[in-house]
């Protein structure tokens, strides 16, 4: 009974203690971009397990770019400006022949510009165009050691890296924590001693792939220790997208810390939460078009920034036609908002930092927001997760 209480009064409290702007504001972030995963080619035999709903994503390709990307900009002329996603990539990927070449002794990770220079073409023409703009997720998105170990030892997943299928075991629903995760090891509930440099190694990738430094990220599966966010001093990092869904494990427990939007975390990083998904492929009903431009319109009617969770897989394979047309349909419900503005996840940031005023990322220009806050919302946005 008083568990029920203390969880209703903080949901209470992170509802009232969100950071909120006079004008209404939608940011999509996207997850796993660059990132290799399935192949329409590749044989799942049945023996191997139920497949995740995962395991049927795949890589973009040129086509899934133009598409996403004309559909954003059709809409140039409605709004302020189009549409945009903040697209969290996935810096490297396998080496599939070199890794193959080792016996499986080790994992040989190649970066996604030499891998994919088509690919590089493509994502720099959507920001270019201003409705695509990278931001770093990780190297790898598994546990590095745990995924070399299981390519060692697993018939399973040898089998599928030879199909050029990344990611073994997790594709499966019985081990689809197998890897878990990039920033630290469920099976020991440890992170990495050398966690810092791995991510300031694949931060140094991202400005050297795309040109510039990634002042947000997401971490991998959302698994982050609160103890470890000091890993991000001495980079440019300044906002954590995905603060309303930390995870880490102690023991057998697995935390979960959900941060208002706009909180000041530790080591002065700043918390973008996310707060309704758009995942139209998965055919949960409240994660299609209808629920979620509901969902929406209840955050706008508050002040609150809505900040879609939108992956990758929607926009790729089989899936592009029906979540384009859901995006479609999405963005259409926003004409009727009056002075409605489409920004990005670092945009958002330097707004709720610098009292409503940012920069825009694509022009540099500056621009600014409506603050609408208090010291009573801005201490329990503090306090509270």
């Amino acid at each position: 009974m008083v568990d029920k209480l203390i969880s209703k009064l903080k949901f209470e409290a992170r509802n009232f203690g969100h950071v909120r702007f006079e004008e209404p504001i939608v940011i999509f972030e996207s997850d796993d971009w660059g990132k290799i995963n399935s192949n329409n080619n590749a044989v799942f035999d049945s023996n191997f397990g139920k497949r995740t709903d995962w395991s049927y994503d795949q890589l973009e390709n040129e086509m899934n770019l133009e598409r996403l990307f004309d559909k954003l900009n059709s809409y140039r002329n409605d709004f302020e400006r189009p549409p945009v996603f903040t697209a969290n990539f996935i810096v490297s990927n396998p080496n599939f022949e070199a890794t193959l070449e080792t016996g499986f002794e080790e994992l040989i990770l190649e970066p996604i510009d030499s891998a994919f220079p088509n690919l590089i073409r493509s994502w720099n023409k959507g920001k270019t165009q201003g409705v695509f703009y990278p931001q770093y997720h990780g190297r790898l998105h598994y546990n590095y050691e745990l995924y070399k170990a299981s390519l060692k030892n697993d018939k399973v997943v040898q089998a599928l890296f030879k199909q050029k299928v990344n990611g073994g075991l997790e594709h499966f629903e019985h081990s689809q924590l197998a890897y878990y995760s990039e920033y630290q090891n469920y099976s020991t509930q440890k992170s990495s001693p050398l966690l810092q440099n791995w991510i300031k190694e694949g931060l140094k990738e991202f400005d050297r792939i795309f040109g510039y430094h990634s002042k947000s990220t997401i971490a991998p599966n959302y698994v982050l220790d609160a103890k470890d966010i000091g890993v991000f001093d001495g980079t440019e990092v300044k906002f954590l997208q995905g603060s309303n869904k930390l995870l880490s494990k102690s023991g057998s427990i697995e935390k979960c810390e959900n941060y208002c939007q706009g909180a000041t975390l530790a080591h002065n990083l700043r918390a973008l939460s996310r707060n309704h998904k758009f995942e139209p492929c998965r055919n949960k009903k409240e994660w299609k078009v209808d629920f979620s431009i509901f969902a929406a319109k209840t955050w706008l009617n508050r002040n609150v920034p809505v900040v879609f969770d939108t992956h990758r897989m929607n926009y790729v394979s089989n899936f592009a036609d029906s979540s384009l047309n859901e995006l479609g349909i999405l963005i259409d419900s926003f004409r009727d908002v009056k002075n409605i503005k489409f920004l990005t996840s670092v945009e958002l940031g330097e707004a709720i930092c610098n009292n409503g005023v940012y920069k825009d990322v694509f022009t540099g220009e500056t621009k600014a927001l409506t603050p609408m806050d208090s010291f009573v919302r801005k201490s329990v946005r503090n306090w509270v997760h």
